[in-house]
C-alpha cells in the first residue's frame, strides 16, 4: 500500500496547509499525527476515520 498515495483520500479541510502538510508526513511515517492539530484533531477523525482506519493511523483503545 502506498501511503502517500492513499493520502489523496483524507480531508484536511479546515487544518493550514503547513498542519496539513506536519500531519500527511506523520501519517507517513506511522507517527501520531494529533499533536500537530491539538484543536482540530477529533473534527478530522471525524471527517476522516474510515480512511484512516485502514491506513491503520488510529490507535485502538486499550480494554481492561
Amino acid at each position: 500500500m502506498s501511503i502517500a498515495r492513499d493520502e489523496g483520500r483524507l480531508d484536511f479541510s479546515g487544518l493550514s496547509d503547513i498542519d496539513a502538510r506536519n500531519v500527511q508526513k506523520a501519517i507517513a511515517r506511522g507517527d501520531n499525527f494529533q499533536g500537530y492539530i491539538p484543536s482540530e484533531a477529533l473534527g478530522f477523525i471525524v471527517r476522516n476515520y474510515l480512511e484512516l482506519a485502514r491506513l491503520r493511523s488510529l490507535d485502538l483503545a486499550a480494554s481492561k
